[in-house]
């Protein structure tokens, strides 16, 4: 390793997923990466168990790279995360979750699209992995897959499950992930916004690949109509502060319209195409989430997933 490499801490957050979160280690095992990279992996288990701790020790007695592991004993995502990001020495942090798997150029791309755009931060594609017996509406609706841009794009928002930041821009937050969001999730999206307000530059680099393993329990209606309904309460909490009065009105007006011509919709197309009636579906939970914030319940997306 060049005494110049530039040095970058993968921060992997896992729970209760062995099996996935080696076949994650292995990938980034298998990084290729000349001398002007050091890597250095941090796995923060937020299983009070402590479930990953032999697969994260056996993989380390092989890791040509310094790994770290720690618990963070309360079920937060959020926390979990910042406890990673408390670990990291590196120029950069990349994140990746524990049920996906890296492409062999990964953080190459990733660091490289960094430095070529001048970014703050890059995110790049997560390519969903379905099982092979997947119901074929789920195929056909496409529900887990994401929107991709051309490389350089610069972006509003991005998810951490592939996302690489410049440490000297994250210690501008003494909690980088709000642990208010560690239970619904969302805390990604938080902190893009935080960073766009300290004028940071977001990017897209679309060869930065990671692919994400799609478990069957989530191949079911109730897990998207959930998500959907989880995802429309945090983006109404993030975005109703401020606004007043005849705005608030406005908008419950037309969230309201919204999700009765979802309703409707939905009931029609539900027999015609099951995949046309998921899509609905999630228009009117996602529709209800956001009205959802004028009550006092709030989304534990993050605790049940």
């Amino acid at each position: 390793m060049s005494s110049e490499a530039v040095r970058v801490d993968v921060c992997i957050a896992t729970f209760r997923r062995p099996g996935q979160l080696r076949r994650l280690l292995e990938s980034l095992a298998g990084q290729s990466f000349d001398d002007s990279l050091a890597m250095r992996i941090i796995v923060v288990d937020n299983d009070s168990a402590e479930s990953a701790r032999e697969t994260v020790a056996a993989f380390a007695q092989l890791s040509r790279w310094p790994v770290v592991y720690d618990v963070e004993p309360v079920r937060n995502i959020s926390m979990t995360r910042n406890r990673a990001v408390s670990h990291a020495r590196g120029e950069y942090l990349a994140f990746i979750d524990d049920d996906e798997f890296a492409a062999e150029e990964w953080l190459q791309e990733m660091i490289s699209a960094c430095r070529r755009y001048g970014a703050d931060a890059v995110f790049g594609p997560v390519i969903p992995v379905l099982p092979k017996d997947a119901p074929e509406w789920v195929k056909t609706g496409r529900f887990f897959e994401r929107p991709r841009h051309r490389s350089g794009a610069v972006l509003k928002m991005g998810g951490a499950g592939n996302m690489v930041v410049r440490t000297a821009h994250v210690a501008l937050y003494p909690v980088p992930f709000d642990p208010a969001y560690g239970l619904s999730g969302g805390e990604d999206g938080d902190l893009c916004i935080r960073m766009r307000r300290h004028k940071g530059k977001l990017v897209w680099c679309d060869s930065g690949v990671v692919s994400e393993n799609i478990e069957p329990e989530r191949l079911t209606v109730r897990y998207l109509a959930r998500r959907s309904l989880c995802g429309g309460q945090v983006y109404a909490l993030r975005t109703a502060t401020g606004r007043g009065l005849p705005r608030n009105l406005v908008w419950f007006c037309s969230r309201s319209m919204i999700l009765a011509a979802s309703f409707i919709a939905m009931i029609v197309s539900w027999p015609v195409r099951r995949d046309w009636g998921v899509r609905w579906l999630r228009k009117v939970c996602s529709n209800l989430g956001q009205l959802s914030i004028l009550t006092k319940y709030r989304c534990r997306f993050y605790a049940n997933n």
